[in-house]
């Protein structure tokens, strides 16, 4: 059996004999077959994007048992809900493929943030078009890749030389009705919290092969979802032998540096205790505090769940609704330990943003005449000249400013610049500036 078979989520939805067996059944045949193809989907990850953390059917396989853990042994869960669940699972992270992507590059060289990546190359750099492509793609395809996992469920791939469709949820009747939901489910978990009460509805009634009373709660699911997935920054993740392989470079070395000393997370009380089995040294600083924001981020997605499932008076709640010590750097370091030195957050904290607002920026900062913020915008662009003369090894008379003004009948006026020479791109579009009476507002 495999693993995620263990899992407590798992055996509520797939085995108890007080529900309808043949319909568990046939769920439970559709993720197995579902899952074979998601597998080969995310196998092909690491060829297109090598310096993420394990993204193959592993990770997908442990979001069952956090799932699990951070909601808890009483938590109610029905047979679909749990299938639409699964193929969430198998879908959120599987469009960071080149090959979830049925038309190939093709497809992707016209979507805007392709074209958004291509013009931020330096033109100045001479680089082929594979160059190119081996350059942008990851950054592309991780952008992507929460739209497009909304789709998996229902687009198609075919066999080269014939036109036969193969799906990865292969039963039509299913694919049909759940396809949609699941893709939505898997783009979720890209959203912000407060976002998914206008993405989904209260409930999803019952389809096809399922008795009557198997309806979806969808936004359950995808809290479910967004929290095992936060929350799976283990060693799993990140094995020391593939480390050493792949040789990952900048921040990426770091998601690996940090998350190869993390532990399966444990539940205390209703915290999730994310703890190392090592030390991290002095020269490892950097990954430990990589570390502390991650636990920050998965400390705000449970809080924030519980407060969407409490808000919206849901009977069940998620047992896991804070991450242990994270507090403080001090705390956090109790349970994420060092060695030789000691993390102290030193990060400036601002408890009156509109009183600095006011000191630092308005008129305190321009005055009240309406030329300065047109000269700011001069002064910066000349700024960005300069820097690109230096980057670019350019003489003094490379680069050009260009000023333009435009009014509108509500006495807005739009300035904008471009400054890096005859091809250059615009650095700043669209400052308003509204003029009331002495008054100017940026």
């Amino acid at each position: 059996m495999t693993k995620y078979m263990n899992t407590a989520l798992w055996k509520k939805c797939f085995e108890l004999e007080s529900e309808d067996l043949s319909s568990q059944q046939m769920l439970k045949q559709c993720y197995v077959e579902m899952r074979k193809k998601a597998e080969m989907l995310v196998n092909l990850i690491v060829k297109d994007i090598p310096s993420l953390t394990v993204h193959d059917v592993s990770h997908l396989d442990a979001l069952w048992e956090n799932a699990s853990l951070i909601s808890g042994g009483g938590f109610e869960i029905n047979p679909i809900e749990g299938f639409v669940l699964g193929g969430a699972i198998l879908l959120h992270d599987a469009a960071m493929s080149l090959a979830a992507f049925p038309n190939g590059m093709q497809e992707i060289k016209k979507t805007p943030q392709w074209l958004d990546a291509l013009a931020s190359i330096d033109e100045e750099v001479e680089l082929s078009e594979k160059e190119i492509e081996i350059l942008i793609l990851p950054g592309v395809l991780r952008l992507l890749h929460a739209e497009k996992a909304r789709d998996l469920a229902l687009i198609h791939w075919n066999v080269p030389g014939s036109q036969e469709p193969i799906y990865v949820i292969e039963n039509i009747d299913i694919r049909r009705y759940y396809g949609e939901l699941i893709g939505k489910l898997a783009r979720s978990h890209w959203i912000s919290v407060r976002e998914l009460e206008m993405e989904f509805p209260t409930t999803i009634p019952a389809g096809p092969g399922v008795p009557s009373n198997w309806t979806i709660d969808p936004i359950k699911v995808a809290c479910l979802l967004r929290c095992a997935d936060a929350s799976q920054v283990d060693h799993v993740r990140a094995p020391s032998f593939l480390w050493a392989l792949l040789k990952p470079k900048g921040i990426s070395n770091e998601h690996w540096a940090f998350q190869n000393k993390i532990g399966r997370a444990s539940i205390s009380g209703d915290a999730l205790i994310i703890g190392s089995g090592s030390s991290f040294k002095a020269k490892e600083a950097n990954a430990w505090w990589l570390a502390y924001d991650v636990a920050l981020m998965v400390d705000k997605e449970l809080r924030q769940v519980d407060m969407l499932l409490e808000s919206t008076q849901r009977k069940y709640r998620f047992v896991g609704k804070r991450v242990m010590g994270v507090e403080s750097s001090e705390s956090f370091s109790k349970y994420v330990q060092t060695e030789g030195w000691h993390p102290i957050d030193a990060s400036l904290k601002i408890s009156n943003v509109s009183g600095i607002v006011r000191t630092l920026g308005g008129d305190h900062l321009y005055g009240s005449s309406q030329v300065i913020p047109i000269r700011e915008l001069i002064q910066n662009a000349a700024d960005a000249v300069r820097a690109r003369r230096l980057l670019t090894d350019q003489n003094a008379s490379f680069g050009k400013i260009n000023v333009s003004l435009k009014t509108d009948h509500d006495k807005n006026f739009g300035a904008s610049r471009s400054c890096v020479g005859s091809t250059s791109r615009t650095c700043l579009i669209g400052c308003r500036i509204q003029v009331q009476s002495t008054q100017v507002k940026v």
